[in-house]
């Protein structure tokens, strides 16, 4: 969904029926989410023999008009290209629209959409993975791409960069300052003694020849939906951020922040991660976009599912994050640099304190292993209990159901000794 010109809201999408057509859909709303148009294009569908597969990125040109990208697959031979297309300031599709295929039906049959900049007033950047598909691990492979157009859809350059192998998603297409790109996503490895492929996340620039510059990696290499990075932010002309989710090999996923400059050098990284009162083993935590706030800050939004929560309330719940220019949910975590260790540690706040909802607890440690936080009431009974197994990692405690009262929140390291503790009252 993007902001328009006039203040207003737009997005692209696929109707999918049970039966063909698909509908291609744009639609308009105000601020109030009630919508002020809404147009379909089935036979966008019908006439190119396409199946509808996934929308895709929709951006607003100076002149009011619109241009997005969407994946579809062909009907005749299952092949999936990226199409490129142009709607007027109404939302009405123009009479064209451009195709982008893989390299044949055998050899990378798939071109799978990531991301659209509007590069200048005459030139677009579309980003894609190529997909070989094989059922062993160790025949797949997947290789970014980039293509630049003009605004009728007509390819101007393009680059499929080989070398990275396994290398998925092309996400947040942004331009530098130095007429250079920056995307996301997450890259590959074939483990051959586990007959897998692991991945961990990255952050790549590119220069203004589309060659790779320098790529930064996060996280911990896992299994490929665990984790992935979905948006790039500019603050500025040197520092960015970008937002996503990974994994440990002990936890499901965390939020993650990361700040970033244009030397690639990672600035910080923070992880988010709500603890619920009926447990966390199983808790998912993913973000998808940020922005700037006015006070400098940055707010986000995503999804939490916890699935030992009551049968009523299980599924997918809304995420929005709202922190302050440090990535930082306890105010003043940014000084939290010796953190906890067995000789030396500096405590960090439990914040609001006193509490009426939710507390937030920052974690960090030099050299960070697993520890275990319990909640106790005076009495020394044991209210909540959850592990830490991410480094510089925010969890968001529901306090709501707790009894009014001072309660005591320990942690303690994996053989059991007590690092610190802390005290909050609840209201």
């Amino acid at each position: 969904m993007i902001k328009t010109l006039d203040g207003n809201f737009a997005h692209i999408a696929v109707a999918v029926k049970s039966v063909s057509p698909f509908s291609f859909i744009f639609v308009k709303m105000n601020s109030n989410g009630d919508t002020l148009s809404t147009n379909y294009f089935s036979e966008f569908y019908e006439d190119e023999g396409f199946k509808g597969k996934n929308p895709g990125t929709l951006i607003q040109a100076m002149d009011s008009t619109y241009y997005g990208i969407v994946s579809v697959q062909r009907e005749d031979n299952l092949l999936v290209p990226i199409l490129f297309i142009h709607l007027t300031k109404e939302g009405k599709l123009i009479n064209y629209t451009s195709s982008y295929y893989g390299v044949d039906e055998l050899n990378y049959p798939f071109l799978f959409p990531g991301d659209l900049l509007n590069y200048n007033s005459n030139r677009f950047i579309i980003s894609g993975t190529l997909l070989h598909v094989d059922p062993d691990p160790e025949d797949k492979l997947h290789h970014p791409k980039i293509i630049v157009v003009d605004s009728l859809g007509e390819i101007i350059d393009e680059r499929v960069y080989w070398d990275d192998l396994l290398s998925l998603d092309c996400n947040g297409l942004t331009k530098t300052v130095d007429n250079g790109l920056l995307y996301c996503g997450r890259n590959g490895t074939y483990l051959a003694d586990e007959g897998a492929i692991r991945y961990i996340d990255r952050i790549v620039k590119l220069n203004s020849d589309l060659d790779e510059e320098w790529e930064i990696e996060l996280g911990e290499p896992t299994i490929g939906f665990y984790l992935n990075f979905h948006k790039i932010k500019a603050i500025n002309d040197t520092e960015f951020v970008a937002v996503g989710y990974y994994t440990t090999l002990t936890d499901l996923q965390t939020g993650v922040l990361v700040k970033f400059n244009l030397a690639g050098e990672k600035i910080w990284e923070r992880r988010y991660r709500k603890i619920p009162p009926f447990g966390s083993d199983l808790a998912e935590h993913q973000l998808f976009d940020v922005d700037i706030t006015p006070d400098n800050g940055f707010v986000m939004v995503g999804q939490a599912i916890n699935y030992n929560e009551p049968t009523e309330m299980t599924g997918q719940k809304g995420w929005l994050v709202k922190v302050d220019s440090f990535g930082c949910l306890v105010p003043g975590c940014e000084y939290i640099n010796i953190g906890i260790s067995e000789n030396d540690y500096q405590s960090t706040p439990i914040y609001p304190n006193p509490a009426t909802n939710y507390i937030f607890y920052y974690h960090h440690q030099d050299s960070f292993e697993p520890v275990e936080v319990k909640i106790y009431s005076t009495s020394g009974q044991i209210i909540q209990a959850w592990g830490i197994n991410s480094n510089d990692i925010t969890c968001e405690v529901d306090i709501s159901a707790f009894e009014k009262g001072m309660y005591i929140l320990s942690v303690t390291s994996k053989d059991g000794k007590i690092l610190e503790t802390q005290k909050f009252l609840k209201e």
